[in-house]
């Protein structure tokens, strides 16, 4: 496996215009050698759109950005545990932590994606927030980002109660201190429970910019072939034209 990876890992240091041509070629010299799986590993690469491309780059040239946002999430998610038991006192300071770290690292990969001929808009900023909060819950895609090797931009799953770790609850029958009055409860779960939803909303709207993308991009295809299609139909006619007029001619 630390080889199969480590043959495709550089592919994604090229530029996305580069990546085909290079994950072709170096799927058929390891084919050449024998080396057969890893080729065929290699071969199903897919080209990262550029907002993947854009953290790939950030996670080569700015390490320590992705360190400190993996980190916050990890302490993040112990805040949420520990608020759900009752202690809130560290909640909001981690929240406001994880935010400011993965905009911080957004606002780089921003500037990395302008830079590879992408556009910073809004929805290319979703969907680089997406992936790097879906690091901060996912060991895969944490080891991914750190590597580099983002193929695709990835929604990141609620990052709220059903987050939390086995034998934690995360409905109105957890136990709570004796001291917290029924305001004070209430309070605490709707704020949990607003943190929740606003993860979902993001992951929800990452998936539908995603989506979007997608289907422009089918589309302009589809256009760029209709094109091709007409120009060669028109190729076709007039070298057909051409033979009959040869055929036509007298001996």
């Amino acid at each position: 496996m630390t080889d199969r990876f480590e043959e495709g890992d550089e592919l994604f240091q090229r530029r996305p215009e580069e990546f085909t041509a290079a994950r072709n070629a170096l799927a058929k010299r390891l084919r050449s050698e024998g080396r057969n799986e890893i080729a065929a590993h290699v071969s199903a690469l897919r080209r990262p759109p550029l907002t993947a491309w854009a953290i790939n780059q950030l996670a080569r040239l700015h390490p320590e950005t992705i360190e400190r946002v993996i980190s916050a999430g990890d302490r993040l998610r112990g805040a949420m545990e520990r608020a759900i038991r009752g202690d809130r006192s560290g909640f909001q300071e981690a929240q406001a932590e994880e935010r400011a770290a993965i905009q911080t690292a957004v606002a780089v990969a921003a500037g990395l994606l302008a830079g590879g001929g992408g556009k910073d808009t809004e929805a290319a900023r979703q969907r680089m927030t997406e992936t790097l909060r879906a690091a901060t819950v996912d060991p895969e895609v944490a080891d991914q980002v750190r590597r580099g090797v983002v193929e695709s931009d990835v929604s990141a799953p609620g990052f709220g109660l059903e987050g939390l770790s086995t034998g934690t609850t995360t409905d109105s029958s957890v136990e709570l201190s004796s001291v917290d009055d029924e305001a004070t409860v209430g309070k605490r779960e709707r704020d949990l429970r607003i943190a929740e939803l606003e993860r979902e909303l993001a992951a929800a709207t990452s998936r539908l910019n995603a989506a979007q993308a997608v289907a422009d991009e089918a589309a302009a295809r589809a256009g760029g072939l209709r094109k091709q299609a007409a120009e060669a139909k028109r190729d076709a006619q007039l070298a057909q034209n051409r033979l009959d007029q040869e055929r036509a001619k007298p001996d």
